[in-house]
């Protein structure tokens, strides 16, 4: 390899900085490790708001000239963004990128053999081990991408101090790269499988537990406290005027032990005795809205008062008239089925209709009706004939001409 310089020049900005970073071509991504320095510094200089064309302070200039003329001692990073991401978080975007890049491997090189991939950061393996929609929308992201382009990858924890990447985010200089085993060569357990460390994972931090999805569950809980009735109101005869009013009341409701059912006066009919007292429901009651819909799905659509009487044949609903009139209302087939129509457009009346005419049948529709069967006389002997009736219209008067035609007439003049 061959690092061909230019002379730095006295002064030193930004742009230059920039310019000089850009002709750094690594592609392999060889020297991430020294070329993750430049970009370090260069995101520094963002965050100390520098133009482009000003002078950078002496410190800077003598770190940017240190590690520029080490460059010649040579024989594809990513920074981190500029906004606050935490630690957790950007291990996550390292694996997610290893991930893609593993994917674009095997589909380049065409190759099926057995994926094992390695991450420092335990809390990265503890998202990527189980299913997305446990975590938040970030971790969950990722780990869904990661598990649908390398599914059948298994990961591993690899010690911080083994980790061959982990130069390439904190750089290095160009003279301490070059010397650098673990870069070139990777830990020396690597290729013998039986030291690899352990792949079991330790407990969760606290990190994994803050990315962790909550589900929130509302629980309402009802209590039967007893009746407060008599304690709203001042005196007895207020408390029997309010009762009195009551719905119930109307019905003569009778309590068999159990249920309360409307007495009524069919004691002794021949009816059923769910028919001679139904089954008193309340109007808010979701158990009422559901007999309700079946009866009426039963009924076949039916309407308000089919769908009423038949519920009554056991169940007498208070404001069951109201109850299902709204469902009718709210149902989808029936809304369907009472859609206007479009009505077809008559087409004008002909000039022979409208126009008066010198004399009555001068323009003339005709029909005919029956058949029907024409006696011609009297008697018990005589057979009744079959005959039609011949209708003429006038088509300007509306005047109407009868004919008695027999069978053979209508024939000849049908034809």
């Amino acid at each position: 390899m061959a690092v061909d310089l230019r002379p730095i020049k006295d002064v030193i900005t930004k742009r230059l900085l920039v310019s000089q970073s850009a002709q750094l071509f690594d592609p392999l991504g060889w020297l991430a490790p020294v070329i993750i320095v430049a970009k370090i510094f260069i995101q520094e200089l963002w965050k100390l708001n520098f133009s482009w064309d000003d002078t950078l302070p002496e410190e800077a200039r003598h770190r940017w000239i240190k590690y520029y003329k080490d460059l010649p001692r040579l024989s594809a990073t990513k920074v981190a963004t500029v906004q606050t991401v935490p630690l957790p978080r950007l291990e996550l975007c390292a694996s997610v990128l290893l991930s893609r890049l593993v994917a674009h491997l095997q589909i380049q090189l065409r190759f099926n053999a057995a994926l094992h991939l390695w991450s420092d950061s335990m809390n990265t393996l503890h998202w990527i081990s189980a299913v997305p929609t446990r975590w938040m929308t970030y971790v969950a992201n990722r780990v869904s991408e990661i598990q649908t382009i390398v599914p059948s990858a298994i990961w591993h924890h690899v010690p911080g101090a083994n980790n061959a990447a982990d130069c390439a985010s904190r750089g290095l200089s160009a003279c301490e790269l070059s010397q650098f085993s673990l870069w070139w060569n990777g830990p020396p357990w690597l290729k013998r499988q039986e030291e690899w460390p352990s792949s079991l994972l330790g407990p969760p931090e606290n990190t994994v537990a803050k990315e962790e999805r909550r589900v929130t569950v509302n629980v309402a809980v009802r209590v039967n406290e007893p009746c407060d009735l008599p304690s709203r109101y001042s005196s007895l005869d207020k408390l029997l005027r309010i009762s009195k009013t009551s719905t119930l009341i109307k019905l003569t409701p009778l309590f068999d032990g159990q249920l309360l059912c409307v007495r009524g006066r069919l004691k002794h009919s021949l009816l059923t005795y769910d028919e001679k007292h139904p089954l008193i429901l309340p109007p808010e009651s979701i158990l009422t809205t559901l007999i309700i819909h079946d009866c009426y799905l039963r009924c076949l659509h039916g309407g308000v008062q089919r769908t009423l009487g038949t519920l009554r044949q056991s169940y007498w609903i208070l404001r069951g008239r109201n109850l299902v009139r709204s469902l009718i209302h709210r149902c989808i087939p029936c809304v369907r089925n009472r859609g206007n129509t479009q009505q077809q457009l008559m087409s004008d009346l002909s000039s022979i209709r409208i126009t008066p005419s010198e004399r009555a049948f001068m323009n003339t529709g005709v029909d005919y009706a029956g058949p029907i069967n024409v006696r011609t006389s009297k008697g018990r002997v005589h057979h009744s004939h079959k005959a039609w009736i011949c209708i003429f219209v006038c088509c300007a008067s509306r005047s109407v001409h009868l004919e008695l035609v027999f069978v053979e007439r209508c024939l000849v003049t049908m034809v």
